[in-house]
């Protein structure tokens, strides 16, 4: 009998732990090791007008310090050119971490960006967003990445 209730308990335990580990997944809830990070990138259609208009968020779910390096680029791909890419538009921003009192924590973090006419949306073709950020503290590299077409 106790043999069959040791084995209840493990296996209600383990189910128990395995959707803990589904919630943190699925980022109802933010714990370190179980949450991943991701970055979102919102708003950006897949098509625009040339010398149109755009705007698009981009966002950081998932947990890890408030310590970061972030950077968004617009490039418009092109076989043609050198690299077979060339950058049209760039953002950056790097925290300083000796200025401001290191946390761990649900990432809070967002940056809202909109274009308008030829300087980056004026030739068409392929082109695609790429954003960058880096938990300075952990080392964690992530990158999100989304295409659109200017014609």
């Amino acid at each position: 009998m106790q043999r069959f209730i040791a084995i209840i308990a493990g296996a209600i335990i383990t189910s128990a732990f395995g959707i803990f580990v589904v919630i943190a997944q699925a980022q109802l809830v933010f714990v370190p090791f179980f949450t991943p990070t991701r970055i979102e990138i919102e708003g950006l259609e897949s098509q625009y007008p040339a010398n149109g208009s755009m705007a698009y968020t981009i966002s950081l779910k998932g947990y890890g310090s408030n310590c970061i390096a972030f950077e968004a680029s617009i490039f418009r791909v092109d076989v043609s050119l050198p690299q077979g890419e060339e950058r049209v538009a760039y953002f950056g921003q790097k925290q300083d971490c000796r200025v401001i009192d290191v946390s761990q924590g649900q990432y809070n973090y967002s940056k809202s960006f909109s274009y308008v006419g030829n300087a980056v949306l004026g030739k068409s073709g392929d082109y695609k967003v790429e954003a960058e950020v880096v938990d300075q503290i952990t080392g964690h590299d992530y990158v999100g990445m989304r295409f659109f077409t200017i014609v």
